[in-house]
């Protein structure tokens, strides 16, 4: 139960309202772009302990990375910019089959990894 709260309240971190537009988000500074191989390790860290099978995790990273800005909000009507790094994550069920690769997001905003769930911007 506790981690079916906290993917819930992950993916509510992730959803939200769009309140400005793509040139706004792109001149509002989030940091430097963050490098792919430097996060995939912390974000299989922080999503692995919300599988029913943490061992069982298998991730999909995109192939060529192109990072780019995105607003999120960041609780009420506050938003925020950070940097978008999808991937795709497959898990075992409670029998014991794999559930097929869903798409999820990492938000990435001054080298701080500030959310992870399922995606939708994708």
């Amino acid at each position: 139960m506790p981690r079916l709260a906290l993917a819930l309240a992950a993916t509510a971190v992730l959803v939200g309202c769009r309140t400005m537009s793509q040139s706004q988000i792109d001149a509002t500074d989030a940091g430097p772009a963050p490098a792919l191989a430097e996060f995939q390790p912390q974000i299989e860290a922080m999503v692995r302990p919300q599988m029913k099978d943490p061992e069982s995790a298998r991730f999909r990273w995109p192939d060529p990375y192109v990072p780019r800005k995105v607003e999120y909000p960041i609780g009420g009507f506050k938003s925020s910019v950070g940097w978008l790094i999808p991937f795709d994550l497959n898990g075992k069920n409670s029998f014991g089959g794999y559930v097929g690769f869903e798409s999820w997001d990492a938000i990435v905003r001054f080298g701080q990894i500030v959310a992870v769930g399922r995606s939708i911007w994708r």
